[in-house]
């Protein structure tokens, strides 16, 4: 839903706006006014593709009768959810993205508790397949984290989700570097289900030779993350040249969440069109 804002607040944000392009191209200024780019409260493509990727992939398995497929979101597991799995024999899939999410004092949200209390009591199948461990720290970097780190109560409710899976599975190393250290079997990697998504339709071929057509993203995850852009900024710009240079390349700007429509208006400000 569009970000709710008055008359007065629309235009405190177009203000906003012309002050972070002023920084950036008269001031060489890279920060940004987050809030003031924001479009709609929640918009992540990156989980839409997940979760779009999941469940195309699970309603391909030979089930007979077909699979019927109910999302659940984070924290809304319920006791009827567990008897209709229970009763049906079905199966429970944490699926993708970034379900074990790290607050910046290292500690699980209590949502996952919660969860574990309910995935004790089911009878039915039980997979982890494909999420990652999260954690966007104060100073909005991403770094894997240290098993060593992990408050106790969360590195507990790791090991308890983990030994009531038949089956987990991770997208990325760092992941299951974590889950390994908790899980008494194997923790598979597997890759972000979202890479093996298949396209509904594919772009119109360019009649002649044309330059490579190089996809970029740079994700911006909230305040935090936005406050390390002009860090970032300071070798995306050159990195992008070079790579124009060396390849003779064109870009499209690949976009994650709303906000992300500055980078190419910023990037254009310094000499980088994105299509």
């Amino acid at each position: 839903s569009p970000v709710p804002r008055s008359l007065k607040g629309h235009l405190r944000a177009a203000a906003a706006r012309g002050l972070d392009r002023f920084r950036w191209r008269v001031l060489k200024d890279f920060r940004i006014d987050y809030d003031a780019w924001r479009v709609v409260t929640n918009t992540n493509k990156g989980d839409a593709a997940i979760r779009e990727a999941i469940t195309a992939q699970l309603g391909s398995l030979p089930f007979r009768p077909p699979a019927e497929i109910a999302e659940v979101g984070w924290g809304e597991l319920t006791e009827q959810h567990v008897a209709r799995l229970n009763e049906t024999r079905g199966l429970f899939v944490i699926a993708g993205s970034g379900y074990f999410f790290f607050g910046p004092d290292n500690e699980l949200p209590q949502r996952i508790e919660r969860d574990i209390a309910l995935i004790r009591r089911m009878t039915c199948g039980r997979i982890v397949y494909g999420p990652g461990v999260n954690q966007i720290r104060n100073d909005g970097s991403l770094r894997p984290l240290d098993p060593g780190t992990v408050a106790p109560r969360s590195l507990a409710m790791l090991r308890e989700l983990s030994a009531q899976m038949d089956l987990v599975a991770v997208r990325d190393q760092s992941s299951r570097d974590l889950l390994a250290a908790v899980h008494r079997g194997p923790v598979r990697l597997i890759g972000d289900p979202a890479v093996l998504m298949t396209p509904t339709r594919r772009p119109a071929a360019r009649a002649g030779r044309q330059p490579a057509l190089v996809g970029i993203n740079f994700a911006l995850h909230g305040p935090n993350n936005a406050a390390s852009l002009p860090e970032r900024m300071r070798w995306i710009v050159p990195l992008l040249g070079r790579m124009r240079e060396a390849w003779q390349c064109r870009f499209r700007y690949v976009m994650h969440s709303d906000v992300e429509r500055v980078f190419p208006v910023l990037l254009r400000q310094h000499g980088i069109e994105t299509e």
